[in-house]
Formats: C-alpha cells, sequence, structure tokens
C-alpha cells in the first residue's frame, strides 16, 4: 500500500474466539486507522457478536473467501494456533498484510518457512507478542538501555492464572499437540520478552515440566544470555492472578507487575554506598505512579493498551511501509526456544551443539586447530566466516557473541587467523556452537587485508564473510546472505545501523562510513556497495591470486572491480549489522586523516607526478561531493531533515579532514599511515566513550 493511498487498511478478521471478543475487537475499533470489514469464524453466532463492533463489517462463509477479496487488506488470523500456518501462507500468496496471534505455527520448521515466505513477500507481517506495547514494560526497557540500574545480572518473573484451572477438556488449550501447554502459551511470550527487553539473544535453556500430560500446570525455565545475564520464569496454572516481574542490576534493580498499573518501582544505589541500609527507601514512590495509574484504568487497564498499541502500530507499518514491531523472525526465534525446551522436559538443553576435537593440517599456513561440531546438520557449513585480531582473543569475543546467536549458527565455519600467542589461542567454550573452526597463525597483522586473505583461502565453504570485530550480526544476518548467494549474486552486502547512537561524531562516523547501506535504504540488484560484512564467493576471491592481500583493504573499490567484470552484486536489506562506531573526537578525526591517506597512497604507487598533481587538487573538492551524497542517502534512509541538519557540519570536518589525508598521500605515499590505522582498527574499544566501551566490548571480554 502506497503512502497515504488509504485513510484506513481494511481488515478481515479470521477467528473470532475469546482473545478476538475481548482484546482484539475493542482494540480495533478504537484505532482510527483500522476498518474491520470481514469477519470470519465456524461459530456464527460468535462471528456475528464480534462483527456487531464494526457498522461496515461483512460476515463471510469460509476463512478464504476473506483471504482472497481484493477489498480486503490485511488479515487478522485469531484461529487456535493448528490453523496459523495454513492460513498465514494462503494469505501470503493473496498479497495481504498479516497479523497473527502467538505461536506463528506449531513447529519451528514451519515457523522458519513462513519467516522466509514473508521476507520475500515485503508485506508486513506481525506476530502478536503484545508484551512488547505494555506501558511498564517499555519503562522497563528504557531503563536498561539507559543504563540507570548498572549492566544487567538477572531476571525473574512469576505467571500465575486461575483461567487456566478452568479449560474445558474438550478445548485446545486442553490439548498438548494443538498447542495447548504453559510453553507455547505463556513461555514464549517470556521468551520474547527477554529478547525484547535485554536486547539479546538467548543462549542455553533448561526447561523442567512438571504434570506432564496433555496441558502441563508447571513449568520452569531457566535460561541466559550470551553477555550472561541470568533468567528464571515459573508458569503456573495456579489459584492466584499473579505476573511479577524482578529484574536486578549492579547498581539498582526494577519490579512490576504486568497487571497492576501502580506497580512499577526503580531502585537506584548511590554511587559508593557500601550498607545495604543506605538505600532503604530508595524504590521510586508508589504515590507518583497513581495518577497514570489511574488514568490508564479508566481507558480500560494495561493489558487493553497492549492490544490497542499492537493494532495502531501494525496500521502504521502497513500504511507507512514500515516493519512491524515483532515480526515472523521474532516469532521463529521464540517457538525453536520453547519447541526445543518442550521437548527436553527434566533435561539440560543448549540451543547450540557442542564442539569436538580434532587436530589436521590444511595447506601452507600454519592451522593451530581444526575442529568439527560432532552434532552438525550437514556434512559441509554454509559460510565460512573470517575473524582477524592483532591483538587477543578475548577481543573477539564481543563479535563470537552476536555469531553464536545466529539463527544459523551452527552451519557456520569460523577461521580465525591472528598471531601464535598464548593469549591469542581460540577458548573451546567460545567455539561451542559452530559447525567447525580453524585457527590460522599469521607471523604478523601490518593490517587486517592480509589476514582476511589467508582467511579465505583456508575456508571450506564458498562463500565467506571478512568480520570486522567492531560490526555485530543480528540474528538474521547469515541466513540472509546465504540464501541472496542462492540467487545467484557474487557479493552480497548487508545493512548497517548505529550501535553507539549518543553523540554527533558516532553519526558522523556512522552516516560516512554506512555511505548507501543505511538501514532503511532498500535492498536488491545494485551497481555498487558500501561499507563491510559482505559474503563473498570464494571462488571468485582467489581468482585475484597474491593480489587478494591488498584488494580486501578496500572492500568497496573490490566491489566496483567485480562489477566492472560482470559480476551481479546485491544488498540485503533485511540483514543487519550494528556498526560500532568512534565517539572520541580526537580519535575520529585522526582515524579520518589516517584512513584518507592510506587510501589514496595505495592507489598511486604507479602514477606519475602529473597523475598526482590532478588528484591532489582534485582532492581538495570531494568533501562537498561526498557531503551531498550522504546526506542523500541519510534522506532516502528516512532520517529526519533536523537529525540530518544536526550531523551536518560533524559530516563536513569528517570529510574535510579525509581529503587532507587524501591530499598528502597522493602528493607523498602512505608513509607511516599504514601503521597508525591498523591501531583504530584493532582496537576500535579504545575510542568509544566509557558506557559505550562497557555496553559493547567489556562485558563480553570479562566472560
Amino acid at each position: 500500500m502506497k503512502r497515504g493511498s488509504l485513510p484506513h487498511i481494511r481488515v478481515g478478521v479470521v477467528g473470532c474466539g475469546a482473545a478476538a471478543l475481548r482484546w482484539h475487537g475493542p482494540a480495533m475499533a478504537k484505532c482510527p486507522r483500522i476498518a474491520v470489514t470481514g469477519v470470519y469464524d465456524l461459530r456464527a453466532e460468535q462471528a456475528r457478536q464480534l462483527a456487531s463492533q464494526f457498522p461496515s463489517a461483512r460476515l463471510y462463509d469460509w476463512a478464504e473467501e476473506i483471504v482472497d477479496d481484493p477489498a480486503i487488506d490485511a488479515v487478522a488470523i485469531l484461529t487456535p494456533p493448528s490453523a496459523h500456518a495454513s492460513l498465514v501462507e494462503t494469505a501470503l500468496h493473496a498479497q495481504k498484510h498479516v497479523l497473527v496471534e502467538s505461536p506463528l505455527a506449531l513447529s519451528s520448521a514451519d515457523a522458519w518457512r513462513l519467516a522466509g515466505m514473508a521476507r520475500d513477500s515485503g508485506l508486513v507481517c506481525a506476530t502478536g507478542f503484545y508484551l512488547r506495547q505494555h506501558r511498564l514494560v517499555q519503562r522497563a526497557r528504557e531503563a536498561i538501555a539507559s543504563r540507570r540500574i548498572g549492566r544487567v545480572g538477572a531476571v525473574h518473573s512469576v505467571w500465575s492464572s486461575p483461567a487456566l484451572q478452568r479449560v474445558p477438556l474438550n478445548s485446545w488449550r486442553a490439548m498438548d499437540h494443538l498447542g495447548g501447554n504453559l510453553l507455547h502459551e505463556l513461555g514464549l511470550h517470556h521468551l520474547d520478552l527477554w529478547r525484547f527487553l535485554l536486547g539479546e539473544e538467548l543462549h542455553a535453556l533448561h526447561a523442567e515440566t512438571l504434570d506432564v500430560g496433555e496441558a502441563s500446570a508447571r513449568v520452569q525455565l531457566v535460561t541466559r544470555t550470551y553477555s550472561g545475564v541470568l533468567i528464571h520464569t515459573t508458569l503456573l496454572a495456579g489459584a492466584a492472578d499473579v505476573q511479577e516481574v524482578e529484574i536486578l542490576g549492579e547498581r539498582g534493580a526494577l519490579r512490576f507487575s504486568l497487571r497492576h498499573p501502580a506497580s512499577f518501582r526503580e531502585l537506584r544505589v548511590a554511587a559508593g554506598s557500601a550498607a545495604a541500609g543506605a538505600n532503604k527507601g530508595n524504590w521510586s514512590s508508589a504515590v507518583a505512579e497513581w495518577p497514570e495509574a489511574v488514568a490508564v484504568a479508566l481507558r480500560g487497564g494495561d493489558l487493553a493498551a497492549c492490544y490497542r498499541a499492537q493494532w495502531e502500530s501494525f496500521a502504521e507499518a502497513v500504511m507507512l511501509q514500515g516493519r512491524a514491531a515483532a515480526g515472523f523472525d521474532d516469532a521463529y526465534v521464540s517457538l525453536e526456544l520453547v519447541e526445543r525446551a518442550y521437548g527436553a522436559s527434566l533435561r539440560q538443553i543448549d540451543l547450540q551443539p557442542s564442539a569436538q576435537q580434532g587436530v589436521a593440517e590444511a595447506g601452507p599456513a600454519s592451522v593451530a586447530q581444526d575442529q568439527f561440531a560432532k552434532g552438525s546438520r550437514h556434512a559441509s557449513s554454509a559460510l565460512s566466516v573470517v575473524l582477524a585480531s592483532a591483538n587477543t582473543f578475548d577481543a573477539l569475543k564481543p563479535l563470537l557473541a552476536h555469531l553464536r546467536a545466529q539463527t544459523v549458527a551452527a552451519d557456520l565455519e569460523l577461521v580465525i587467523v591472528g598471531p601464535s600467542r598464548p593469549d591469542m589461542e581460540p577458548d573451546p567454550l567460545w567455539m561451542e556452537g559452530f559447525h567447525s573452526w580453524q585457527f590460522v597463525r599469521a607471523p604478523a597483522l601490518p593490517s587486517l587485508a592480509p589476514a582476511f586473505a589467508a582467511g579465505v583461502r583456508h575456508a571450506r565453504s564458498e562463500l565467506v564473510a571478512p568480520c570486522h570485530a567492531h560490526a555485530f550480526p543480528e540474528a538474521r544476518w547469515a541466513e540472509l546472505l546465504v540464501a541472496a548467494h542462492r540467487g545467484g549474486h557474487t557479493v552480497v552486502s548487508p545493512v548497517f545501523r548505529n550501535a553507539n547512537p549518543t553523540t554527533n561524531v558516532s553519526w558522523a562516523d556512522f552516516l560516512i562510513h554506512a555511505g548507501e547501506a543505511m538501514l532503511g535504504r532498500r535492498g536488491g540488484p545494485v551497481d555498487e556497495l558500501t561499507g563491510e560484512g559482505f559474503g563473498y564467493r570464494k571462488s571468485v576471491l582467489l581468482d585475484f591470486g597474491e593480489d587478494l592481500d591488498t584488494l580486501l583493504a578496500d572492500e568497496e573499490a573490490l566491489c566496483r572491480l567485480l562489477a566492472r567484470q560482470g559480476h551481479p552484486l546485491y544488498r540485503e536489506s533485511q540483514a543487519v549489522l550494528a556498526r560500532a562506531n568512534y565517539s572520541n573526537f580526537d580519535s575520529w578525526i585522526s582515524a579520518s586523516f589516517f584512513a584518507g591517506r592510506v587510501s589514496a597512497g595505495r592507489r598511486t604507487e604507479a602514477w606519475n607526478a602529473l597523475q598526482r598533481l590532478v588528484y591532489c587538487l582534485l582532492a581538495l573538492l570531494l568533501p562537498y561531493r561526498r557531503l551531498l551524497r550522504t546526506v542523500t542517502a541519510a534522506s532516502q534512509a528516512g532520517f529526519s531533515a533536523g537529525a540530518i541538519a544536526k550531523a551536518a557540519p560533524y559530516l563536513w570536518l569528517g570529510f574535510t579532514v579525509h581529503s587532507l589525508g587524501e591530499f598528502l598521500g597522493y602528493a607523498t605515499g602512505t608513509g607511516r599511515a599504514l601503521e597508525a590505522l591498523s591501531h583504530y582498527a584493532h582496537f576500535r574499544w579504545r575510542h568509544v566513550t566509557a558506557d559505550e566501551k562497557e555496553a559493547l566490548f567489556e562485558r563480553f571480554q570479562r566472560m
């Protein structure tokens, strides 16, 4: 649907059970952008009851009639879980936007398939993780993100509901094979809630289910994130209605109930306080909560507000061609966790297979270790990810944590390149969960390019991706790169978001380096690529022979060369890298200057004096051209005029300093700039603010 083409979206509702009548129907009735124009349910009386809330709603005889009706823009699938997968697939084939109640499907395999269909369709596909919209959840998420309670150490939640004791025996909620169990009904909501609140993926999972049968009444989940946050959840079909959450941080705590609007409490420990008694009474006052709580209660309560916000968000995404607040990818991740937990009742499981040691020699370079996963699903890896460090193995841990959270981590080979030192030897515990890995010893790493080239030559997969330690891939990055390569593309680029967006310097550095590949830009075939984290066909790179050692120093130039040779380039707009940018002003200025000199010096190695003089003069004009191009790209990616105006002076300064470096490089060559620039490349965590250093790097390096 084009922007502004309709004043509202026309929604057809399939399924008119209790959730539709109590929550979804009233929420849609209060959303001005939603017009319910079609209703269907097997029980005609319930369909008429829901339709009575909407004057223009028509009753349909079959679900397929709603899906096929061209007068319907979007479909709300609110049926029991067993019908979700087939209805979603039918709706996507009919080019309808979809909001489906959770779970998306009864199996993670179906959810995986539907998530792929949703991505290819370009439609808005949302899952009903309504807790993301809860007012107190939003407050807690903001408190965690702003680090008001410091680094989170543990989370605990309890969910008990008497309604679960009153389920009729003939209801699908009493039948395990139809999704009627606590893990599918409530567990996946909690697992998604932790991913949403903490902004991290979950790692090891322990599930204990008591009263095993057609509807288990007691479940506990114990899990943790990759940064080490411990999480414990208890689900109970009990007599009391309790939905409590407690989040413990190193400098405070949060506590709230999803059922009580005035329950939010925040404890912040004063810096340097030694005694617990010094912080008594430091919980935020309950009195201050009541005005807002009363206003919420008068509007129907927080749960009603969750559903209204969910539908308003969905309508906005459809009308403005945006993204769903909780998409099918989120549904797949939570469902896979729940599915594996349910199948692992009463025993410990790990979300990724462990590694089995072995030693092999591979080619002329020194390969210290060569390990394969004993639980791998495939004989060969789908993608080889090349990592390089001149420092220590700890420097790679932040990147490794994000790679372990990939949806296809078990199909990834890691090729780690570094100096032969004890502190660079890979820790086997960090290698668990991957298909296989190698440690390639390099005698020296004056720059990352030769290290990446060595890693590419030792990779076993046909697809390779050199990864920088300051660019963190989101969960589906590897999966989407592999899928795009299957479409016949030689090079696939991700898009970028700013991982540390708190300073103007960081935004300037981000905009300069992300270029055309900012999050929000359209994907598809392109003539050139910007950024890093590209996926390549290994055979194409190996055709360059020894020249690959220098070509990988400028991947954008390498992509232009490949495009001239006729190789197709592709930007995958759903594969996202979170880039950590310079935020210390002095570091950014120095790195920009050295990058400009290195770039120009490499280009001019075989030039004569006249060519150098011409490019010296051109270098003085480049800041203005680059500024215009970057501003245009930012505008097309959805940045507001105010944000662009705020960043513009820093952009101009960054481009100017880079051009001065190019001027010197054209005139005198690289000099010692490569050595200086390598310092910034290898030790990025030294050049961000203290808070960013902790959030992005140090919390992983301590593990």
